[in-house]
């Protein structure tokens, strides 16, 4: 006891010795202990003008010694000291801090200013003391958000991660619902979000595309997690402003425009968008339900519909009745447009086979699928009518027929898989919208599987072969599957019946278990997979060939049909 009370008092002792010296009092080890327990002559000691500015100064304009033999973390020992005092000081302490008009000055302009002291890390140290002010002095700090130019200085520094953590944050700050609507109106008024959207289309290195989306999406991620509990959107801002579907729109156009020179903002754009997409998933999308692992576990969902009113978006979002869900769901319907030109952009990203070229075609196939995770069946209708043109339809036949171009890389086999599971498994009445009729009897996905398939052999040295095999084996299950258990079965089945695919579909299940589970074959013995779909029905060989006529009808009702030789395929790398 007698040993701790004299260390305890170290730090009086020294505040009592005359003239003060500001790097001793940091060096001492119980210092910030001291502060959190309240010494009051520590705290007064802390809150001189004099000390204050030393503060700053040694937080924020340190100099480093270039040195090789001093480590980083000596170079800034008194830097990291001050800032764990300044992190240590309670509401009133960090005020008085803030209504000194040279601090203040330094808090609002400091990411503005020129400074050869300034770097990665010392912009992390004023985040920090950011963060601190923000969480102890939210009035304050409001105002200064409202007011100077402390904003301005953070989004031109988007480039560090310190920064953009700050940002992902800030509607964090405010524990109390009136006070973030207050930051998000702050917000708004200086145009934030549409400020990060503008980001992707200018000249910029791929690390700002990437740390603008990032704070778009922990922005909607946590204000879903807001408006979740609370029932509603009625005072939101901010989330309505993330998925307007004219900033959505604007990046749209940038991520299909095969003129495009700035291919690297490619990647992070198609990033940002499927997040977004997914911030929002229900228990009534797709993707929660088929279970990809087996067709014992899959359960019948052919009267499972989804209760969302999707034909009263509109209304939802103009009377704020939704808890966020019908901006994600007007946002699909808006990327749904643009699917002909998605895969029209995938075709022209291979035939110019740029750098991380697959990457990109990826990230477009993962938004695809995740624009799909919704039983909106003015989605499918979107995606049916985006197919306007030769080079559209050409583009997506031959991204199906050249499947195989997908088979070598895991990340685009899942794509599909997810794209394909999404628009056969959406789970509304009105089936005159379904895409996936579309792509099995117009680009014939069924047939090309199975040629595929046909045309390998299964090879127990050879992985990047055998996945390949799984993959079409995989995609083809879950074909089938929609033909037993979802709400458009009916049309899919009708689709294999017409097409006379049934039989050798349950062929390639029978020659190739190991791939769709082993639980699938006790369905072949007389179970489900042989009596639910096709009773004695003919078979037919109906294979691809490299002259099949297509048909597509337009919109407006007009038909055009083609052959796959007339389709100029020429420069399509296709294996």
């Amino acid at each position: 006891m007698f040993w701790g009370a004299e260390e305890e008092n170290s730090i009086n002792k020294i505040l009592n010795g005359g003239d003060v010296d500001f790097y001793e009092i940091l060096r001492d080890p119980y210092c910030v202990e001291e502060i959190r327990v309240s010494n009051t002559k520590l705290i007064e000691f802390f809150t001189r003008q004099d000390v204050m500015y030393l503060m700053f100064n040694e937080i924020l304009f340190t100099s480093s010694d270039d040195s090789e033999n001093i480590a980083i973390e000596q170079q800034y020992f008194y830097a990291q000291k001050a800032l764990n005092v300044f992190t240590a000081l309670n509401e009133n302490s960090l005020s008085k801090y803030l209504e000194d008009e040279t601090i203040a000055s330094y808090v609002t302009e400091y990411l503005l200013t020129e400074n050869e002291k300034k770097n990665s890390l010392t912009i992390g140290f004023y985040t920090t003391m950011l963060e601190t002010l923000f969480r102890n002095c939210l009035n304050i700090m409001t105002e200064f958000l409202r007011s100077t130019r402390i904003l301005e200085g953070l989004l031109r520094n988007i480039h560090y991660s310190s920064v953009v953590e700050f940002l992902s944050n800030i509607l964090s700050y405010a524990t109390v619902t009136k006070k973030n609507i207050e930051i998000q109106g702050v917000l708004d008024d200086h145009h934030f979000t549409e400020r990060l959207f503008v980001t992707f289309s200018k000249q910029k290195d791929i690390e700002c595309y990437r740390n603008s989306g990032q704070i778009l999406i922990s922005l909607a991620e946590q204000l879903h997690e807001v408006y979740k509990l609370s029932g509603n959107v009625n005072d939101d801002i901010i989330l309505r402003k993330i998925y307007d579907k004219s900033q959505w729109t604007k990046l749209l156009n940038i991520l299909t425009d095969v003129s495009l020179k700035n291919i690297h903002v490619l990647y992070p754009i198609s990033e940002v968008l499927t997040s977004l997409l997914n911030v929002y998933i229900d228990d009534r999308n797709p993707s929660r339900l088929y279970n990809y692992s087996s067709s014992k576990d899959q359960l019948d969902i052919s009267t499972v519909y989804d209760t969302f009113e999707y034909d009263k978006i509109e209304e939802l979002i103009r009377n704020k009745q939704h808890s966020g869900e019908a901006y994600k769901y007007d946002a699909s319907r808006c990327v749904s447009t643009y699917t002909g030109k998605l895969f029209l952009m995938i075709k022209s990203i291979r035939e110019k086979d740029v750098l991380l070229s697959d990457k990109i075609c990826t990230r477009i196939m993962l938004l695809l699928a995740a624009a799909y995770n919704s039983s909106d069946s003015v989605t499918q209708i979107n995606g049916i009518n985006s197919l306007v043109d030769d080079d559209t339809i050409a583009a997506v036949f031959k991204f199906f027929q050249s499947i195989s171009l997908s088979s070598g890389s895991p990340y685009m086999q899942c794509a599909i898989k997810d794209f394909i599971r999404n628009v056969v498994f959406y789970a509304n009445k009105k089936d005159e919208g379904a895409l996936i009729l579309y792509i099995l009897s117009t680009f014939d996905l069924t047939g090309v599987l199975l040629n595929e398939i046909s045309q390998i052999q299964e090879r127990d040295d050879d992985v990047t072969h055998n996945m390949s095999l799984a993959f079409y084996v995989s995609l083809l299950k879950i074909i089938y599957d929609g033909a037993n258990y979802s709400c458009s079965k009916d049309i899919i089945s009708s689709s294999l019946v017409d097409d006379g695919y049934h039989l050798e579909m349950k062929e390639t299940f029978k020659k190739y278990p190991q791939y769709i589970f082993q639980d699938i074959l006790s369905d072949f013995g007389g179970g489900e997979y042989d009596d639910t779909l096709y009773d004695d029905i003919e078979y037919t060989n109906h294979r691809v060939n490299s002259n099949r006529k297509i048909t597509h009808i337009f919109p407006d009702g007009r038909t055009y049909e083609t052959t796959t030789d007339s389709l100029n395929f020429e420069n399509y790398p296709c294996t």
